[in-house]
């Protein structure tokens, strides 16, 4: 616990924020006990005081603090936590969301259980719509969307032959930030898309990720994650803020901008490249993706192309 707390004292609230940093509000900051576990972005050592929780978590109790006393953890971006039962569930839909957990008095019999009870804040004012005013060009990105003229151009195993299958397609993005890296402050949505073909009840794709936005730089970057063994972070630099179209791409063993497989598909259908062009406009965007695989059924590179264009639900 912070160096001057006394047991008992209900007026201390202590903060972790996106570094990891300990510090009060409302009264004058203790100085925090623990032991750093890494370094951070640029440099800073995180510290992690209570039990390695990590921000947007609720902690356990050290014992020493009386009923009434707090420790928030500012969380910037999704998480979760797990309630007294060891379920998980979402911390926060707003990413300037805080967790906090009442403590039991001091010197309870009872063990505090280490996830009691989490409650979400609303975030501090002037900052409900924010990704509005500090994300860029992919302010146009921001809600829910839905689509229904996909077209996913792909080799079919089954078929054993390239297929155009028209897909349906619902989109959901929420801005949070900011994210510092050092001297770096990012902004984003945080992002989930899933594809129907024709009828069916459950999605042939889904993906998770982010969209980040430099404001310094006018870098672009999308970081996402396919269930089958795939993950890829593509960008660009130099975008304008008010850009209303804009090509992120990334490569296989690429320096900057990259991407990973699971070694199935490095044997079979090894992806080289990726590329995808976002155009948006009044309450619609598109985009039109090209996959470059490596496959055993074609002497030369195949392009898979995905496009779709979206309005807002």
């Amino acid at each position: 616990m912070a160096d001057g707390d006394q047991p008992g004292d209900p007026g201390g609230v202590l903060l972790l924020d996106q570094g990891h940093r300990v510090r009060t509000v409302g009264r004058r900051a203790p100085v925090a006990v623990g032991r750093p576990r890494h370094r951070g972005p640029g440099g800073a050592a995180a510290l992690r005081p209570f039990g390695d929780a990590a921000p947007g978590t609720a902690v356990g109790s050290g014992g020493e603090r009386g009923l009434g006393d707090r420790i928030l953890l500012r969380s910037d971006g999704p998480g979760c936590h797990r309630d007294r039962s060891g379920r998980t569930s979402s911390v926060a839909s707003d990413p300037a969301g805080v967790v906090s957990r009442v403590r039991p008095p001091a010197g309870s019999s009872r063990r505090p259980a280490r996830f009691a009870s989490v409650r979400c804040s609303t975030p501090p004012k002037g900052r409900e719509h924010h990704g509005e005013r500090r994300v860029g060009p992919l302010a146009a990105l921001i809600g829910d969307w839905q689509g229904e003229g996909g077209l996913d151009t792909a080799f079919s195993h089954s078929k054993q032959k390239v297929l155009d299958t028209p897909f349906s397609e619902k989109v959901a993005m929420k801005p949070f930030g900011p994210v510092d890296n050092g001297r770096q402050h990012l902004y984003g949505l945080d992002y989930k898309t899933a594809m129907w073909r024709g009828d069916e009840e459950d999605p042939f794709h889904t993906e998770v990720g982010y969209w980040l936005w430099d404001a310094a730089t006018g870098e672009v970057l999308r970081g996402f994650v396919v269930p089958r063994g795939i993950t890829v972070l593509a960008g660009a630099i130099g975008v304008a803020a008010d850009a209303t179209e804009f090509t992120l791409s990334a490569t296989t063993g690429g320096e900057l901008y990259s991407i990973a497989e699971n070694q199935y598909l490095r044997a079979n259908a090894s992806t080289v490249s990726y590329e995808v062009t976002i155009t948006s406009g009044d309450d619609t965007w598109s985009y039109h993706e090209t996959t470059m695989l490596r496959m055993k059924e074609f002497p030369e590179l195949f392009p898979h192309v995905d496009h779709n264009t979206l309005t807002r639900a």
